[in-house]
C-alpha cells in the first residue's frame, strides 16, 4: 500500500506538471501567434492593420508617397469626429488599436504639403495614436513642397492620444503653414495682426505618453513638441531644430508687396517694427519643448477636458526655436536633465515645482533662463555655454529672473569672456518683443522680483533691478544694486571641471561598474545611485581619464565610493602623465573620506590616472575631478604665423622702440622682427612683447570690429595688453583680448602690411588662429649687413651659383650656416666644425633665386647674398 500510495502521488505530481506545461506550451504558442511579426509592402496593405489589437506589423524598406490626391479620393486616410471635447480631424494614419507595435526601419514616407488643403476646414494630423499601448518605431516622415503650403486650418505631424504609446526612433522633416519667415511678430494662434494656418510637428496628449530619440527638423510656424491634456508625458532623448532670421531681414521686404510690407510691419504687440532700436535674431518657430496648462484629449474612447501634470523632458536637445524647454504651465511634479538649448529666444521657463539636472545652453539671441512670474519650489542648475551664433546689435537680457521664491545656479560652461552677457533680477527684460514703439520702457515690460536665492559661479556681473527685493546673491561677477534688501556673498569661482565628460579607461570592469562613470558630473559614493566604477580584485588595478588634450593641472578631486569598502581605496597613487612621460605623480597611504583634494602646482598632462599600489582589491571611484587650464607654452619665443594665410605672421616693424605703431601682417619670415616674448600675466593671460624691445601688443580700450592693435610700452598692469590664450587645435591659438568679447584678428587672407585689428571671437574663424612657432634664437636673422662679396672673413664663388657654393674660411668664429629663402624658411643648415678651413655647400636642389646664407657664432654672425640660378 506504501509502494502504491507513492506511486500515485508521483503519477499526481509528473500529471500536474504535465498539465501545467501543456497549458504553458499553449499560452506561449498563442503569444508568439500574436506577435509574430508580419512585412507588408505597400501602404495599402498596412491600413487595414492600423485598427487591430495585438499585432506587430513592418512595413518593408523603401520610399513611400502620399499624395493630395490620395487623400481626396479617400484612397488613404481616416476621418475621426469627437464627441464632447474633441472636434473633427483628418487622420492621414490612425491607430486605433492597442498593444501593437509598427516598425518602419529602412522606411521614407513623403506627404505632399498639399494633402492639408484637401481634407476641408478640420484640424490635419499625419500620424495619431488614439489607442493604447502601441509603439512606432523608426519611421522617417518628409513633408514634400514649399515651406508656404498652408493646411486649411491647422495641422499637427504626430499626435499621442490614447495612454502608455511610444514614438521612438523617428524622424520628421516638417513643412507647410502660412505665413512663414515672420515668427509670432504678427501674431500666433489667437489675435493676430495676419491671420495664421499653423503647423507643429509633435503633440502629446493622453497619459504616460513617450517621445524617444527622435528628431524633429521644423520649417514651418508652429511648436517642435508641445503637451496639451497630458498627465505624465515623456520627452526623451529628442532632437528639435528650427531656424533664425532677422528684425533687419524683415524690414528689407518693404515695397515688395510680402505679408509683412501688406500690414506695414506692425507687430502684435502694438508697435511698428521699425521703430524698434537695434537688429535682432528671432525664431521663425514657436517652442521647442513646452506645456501648455489646458487641453483635450481622449483615452479609451472617453474625452477629457484637463491640464497637464509631472512633465519629465530628458537628454534632448533645442536649437533656434522660440524657447528651449518652457513647460512652465505644467501642474504637478517635473523634471528636467541632460538638456541643452542653443540660439533660442528663451532658453529654459519651468515655473514651480520643477528640479533642473545638469542642463546647460546659450544667451546669443536671448535669455538662457527666464523666470517672470511668482513660482517657488525649483532647483534649477544651469551651465552658460558659448554663443551658438554671433549676436546682432539689437541688446537682449541674457539671464532674467523676477517671480518669487526662486532658486537658481548658475555654472559657467564659456571658454572666453562674452560681452553680451548680463544677469538681471527684476526690472526690465530686453528683447524685440518687449520694445514699445518709441523705444521707451513702460510697466508692462517690468517684473517684480521678491525672495530670490541666485548663485552665479560665472564671472559675469549681475545687476539687481528697482523692482527687486529681499535677493540672497552669491557670485564671483560684480553686482550693482539697485534693489531693497539685497545681500551679496562675493566668492572666487575656480576652472571648470575639465575631466567631465571626458574619454576614460580602467584595467577591468566588474558589476557594471563602467570607467565613465567617474566623470558623469555625479558625486554620490553609493553603489544603489549607479554612478560608482569598479574593476575586478586584481594586482595594481588602474583609472584613467584622457582630458582630451594638454593641460596645466592645478588641482584633482577624488571622491571614494561610500555605501561601503571606503578602505579599499587606501595606499593609491595619482599621476599626471603626457604620453608616456609622467610629469607629476603622488603616493596617499589614507583613504578619502569620502573626498580628497590633492593640489597639483599646474604639472602639464594629458592623462589622469589613479592606481591601487599592489592591491588584490578593486578599485572603485565615484567622481574625479580635475581642475587646471590649457597648457602652453610660456616665456618662449615665437613667431605667429597665420593659420589661413601661413606665409604671413604678425610683425613688429624695424623700430625696436615703435611706440603707437599699427600691429600689420609681413612676409613670415624667422626674423627678430616678428618673433614676441610670451609673458605669464596669471590666469591663463599672456602679453606678447617684441623682442628686444619694450613694446608690447597692445587692444586698445574696450573693443569693437575693426579696433586697431598697436604696440605699447609693456604694462603687467594694463589688461589691453593681456591675452587669453585659447587653444583652436593642431598647435594654433586663439589669442582673446581680456574682459572682452574680441579677439587678435588678421582679416582675409594675407598681405605684406595687411592690418591686424580686434573682431568678434569666433570659434570657427580662422583669420584669428595662429600658429606659435618656436623658432631658437639661432635660426633667427637680423637687420645686420649682407656682405655681396667676399670680406675679412669670408670668400666664397661661385655667386651666382648653379651647382656647388664654395666657401673659404678665414676665421674660426663660426660654428653653423642656415640659408634662408626669401620668406624665411631654412632650406638648409649644418655645422662648421673648428678646423674647417673650406665648406662645399650644395644647391643643387634649391629653386633659382635669392637666398640669405648666414654663418653664426658664439659672438659673432655674418650674413649674405646668394643668388641661385
Amino acid at each position: 500500500m506504501k509502494r502504491k500510495t507513492i506511486t500515485h502521488a508521483v503519477y499526481d505530481c509528473v500529471h500536474s506538471k504535465l498539465k501545467r506545461l501543456v497549458a504553458l506550451a499553449v499560452l506561449l504558442l498563442t503569444m508568439t501567434t500574436v506577435y509574430a511579426q508580419t512585412t507588408v509592402s505597400s501602404l495599402s496593405q498596412l491600413i487595414p492593420y492600423l485598427d487591430d489589437d495585438n499585432v506587430n506589423v513592418k512595413l518593408a524598406p523603401g520610399t513611400y508617397s502620399v499624395t493630395a490626391n490620395d487623400v481626396s479620393t479617400g484612397a488613404i486616410g481616416k476621418y475621426w469626429q469627437g464627441t464632447t471635447h474633441l472636434g473633427n480631424s483628418f487622420n492621414v494614419f490612425l491607430f486605433e488599436g492597442d498593444n501593437s507595435t509598427y516598425d518602419f526601419t529602412g522606411v521614407t514616407i513623403n506627404i505632399e504639403t498639399e494633402t492639408a488643403q484637401s481634407v476641408g476646414n478640420v484640424d490635419f494630423h499625419e500620424f495619431r495614436i488614439i489607442g493604447s499601448d502601441n509603439v512606432i518605431l523608426n519611421l522617417t516622415v518628409v513633408d514634400d513642397g514649399s515651406v508656404n503650403d498652408q493646411p486649411t486650418k491647422r495641422a499637427t505631424n504626430v499626435v499621442l492620444d490614447g495612454a502608455n504609446n511610444r514614438l521612438e526612433g523617428c524622424h520628421f522633416t516638417v513643412r507647410g503653414s502660412y505665413p512663414y519667415g515672420y515668427g509670432d511678430i504678427f501674431g500666433k494662434g489667437g489675435s493676430n495682426v495676419i491671420a495664421h494656418n499653423k503647423r507643429s510637428a509633435c503633440l502629446i496628449r493622453g497619459n504616460s505618453n513617450h517621445v524617444k530619440n527622435s528628431t524633429f527638423i521644423c520649417r514651418s510656424y508652429g511648436h517642435g513638441i508641445f503637451f496639451q491634456g497630458a498627465n505624465d508625458p515623456i520627452v526623451e532623448g529628442c532632437y528639435v531644430e528650427g531656424e533664425l532670421r532677422s528684425t533687419n531681414e524683415v524690414l528689407a521686404e518693404e515695397g515688395s508687396g510680402s505679408p509683412a510690407d501688406n500690414v506695414d510691419f506692425q507687430t502684435i504687440w502694438g508697435f511698428n517694427l521699425n521703430d524698434i532700436t537695434g537688429n535682432y535674431y528671432f525664431s521663425l518657430q514657436e517652442d521647442g519643448i513646452r506645456s501648455y496648462n489646458a487641453g483635450e484629449t481622449v483615452i479609451d474612447g472617453v474625452e477629457y477636458d484637463r491640464g497637464v501634470t509631472n512633465a519629465t523632458v530628458l537628454n534632448s536637445t533645442v536649437v533656434k526655436m522660440r524657447s528651449g524647454v518652457t513647460i512652465g504651465w505644467a501642474s504637478g511634479t517635473k523634471y528636467v536633465e541632460n538638456c541643452t538649448v542653443l540660439a533660442c529666444e528663451t532658453g529654459y521657463w519651468v515655473g514651480a515645482n520643477t528640479n533642473v539636472v545638469n542642463c546647460d545652453g546659450d544667451a546669443s539671441i536671448g535669455a538662457l533662463l527666464s523666470e517672470d512670474v511668482a513660482r517657488s519650489n525649483s532647483n534649477i542648475e544651469i551651465t552658460l555655454l558659448d554663443n551658438h551664433v554671433t549676436p546682432l546689435s539689437g541688446e537682449v537680457t541674457a539671464i532674467y529672473f523676477a517671480g518669487t521664491d526662486h532658486e537658481v545656479t548658475i555654472h559657467d560652461g564659456t571658454t572666453s569672456t562674452m560681452s553680451n552677457i548680463d544677469i538681471l533680477i527684476g526690472g526690465q527684460r530686453k528683447a524685440h518683443r518687449f520694445m514699445t514703439g518709441n523705444g521707451s520702457t513702460t510697466e508692462g515690460y517690468y517684473h517684480n522680483a521678491n525672495n530670490i536665492t541666485f548663485t552665479n559661479n560665472t564671472n559675469y556681473a549681475i545687476v539687481v533691478g528697482d523692482k527687486a527685493t529681499n535677493t540672497d546673491i552669491t557670485t564671483c561677477g560684480t553686482v550693482t544694486d539697485n534693489g531693497t534688501g539685497t545681500s551679496v556673498n562675493y566668492q572666487t569661482c575656480t576652472n571648470d571641471n575639465i575631466a567631465l565628460g571626458k574619454s576614460t579607461s580602467q584595467s577591468s570592469t566588474a558589476h557594471g561598474g563602467l570607467s565613465s562613470r567617474a566623470v558623469d558630473g555625479n558625486t554620490s559614493g553609493v553603489w544603489s545611485h549607479g554612478s560608482v566604477t569598479h574593476t575586478n580584485a586584481e594586482s595594481n588595478p588602474w583609472w584613467e581619464v584622457d582630458l582630451g588634450g594638454a593641460y596645466e593641472v592645478d588641482e584633482i578631486v577624488l571622491y571614494n565610493r561610500t555605501n561601503c569598502c571606503m578602505d579599499r581605496l587606501s595606499n593609491f597613487t595619482v599621476s599626471v602623465m603626457n604620453g608616456s612621460t609622467t610629469t607629476w605623480s603622488q603616493t596617499y597611504s589614507a583613504y578619502p573620506n569620502p573626498s580628497q583634494t590633492i593640489q597639483v602646482g599646474g604639472a602639464q598632462g594629458e592623462t589622469v590616472r589613479v592606481q591601487l599600489n599592489g592591491s588584490s582589491n578593486p578599485l572603485s571611484l565615484a567622481e574625479v575631478q580635475v581642475y587646471g587650464t590649457v597648457a602652453s607654452t610660456v616665456g618662449g619665443d615665437f613667431q605667429l604665423v597665420k593659420r589661413n594665410a601661413t606665409g604671413f605672421a604678425i610683425d613688429g616693424g624695424g623700430n625696436s622702440s615703435a611706440e603707437g605703431r599699427s600691429v600689420e601682417l609681413y612676409t613670415y619670415v624667422q626674423h627678430d622682427n616678428m618673433t614676441w616674448t610670451e609673458i605669464s600675466r596669471g590666469g591663463g593671460y599672456y602679453s606678447y612683447q617684441k623682442l628686444n624691445s619694450t613694446v608690447c601688443i597692445d587692444g586698445g580700450s574696450g573693443g569693437a570690429n575693426g579696433q586697431d592693435v598697436t604696440l605699447e610700452t609693456c604694462n603687467a598692469n594694463d589688461y589691453n595688453q593681456h591675452w587669453l590664450k585659447i587653444d583652436a587645435g593642431n598647435g594654433h591659438y586663439r589669442l582673446e583680448k581680456r574682459g572682452t568679447n574680441f579677439s587678435l584678428d588678421g582679416g582675409n587672407n594675407g598681405a605684406i602690411d595687411q592690418n591686424v585689428y580686434l573682431w568678434t571671437s569666433s570659434t570657427t574663424n580662422q583669420n584669428q588662429q595662429w600658429r606659435f612657432d618656436d623658432v631658437s634664437a639661432g635660426a633667427r636673422f637680423r637687420d645686420e649687413p649682407l656682405d655681396e662679396l667676399a670680406s675679412s672673413a669670408f670668400t666664397f664663388y661661385p655667386n651666382p651659383v648653379s651647382s656647388r657654393l664654395t666657401v673659404q674660411l678665414t676665421e674660426s668664429s663660426y660654428q653653423q650656416f642656415v640659408i634662408y629663402n626669401v620668406n624665411g624658411m631654412v632650406v638648409n643648415q649644418g655645422k662648421v666644425a673648428d678646423d674647417m678651413s673650406k665648406l662645399t655647400i650644395d644647391m643643387d636642389h634649391l629653386d633659382a633665386g635669392l637666398y640669405v646664407l648666414k654663418f653664426s657664432g658664439n659672438n659673432a654672425s655674418r650674413s649674405m647674398r646668394i643668388i641661385k640660378e
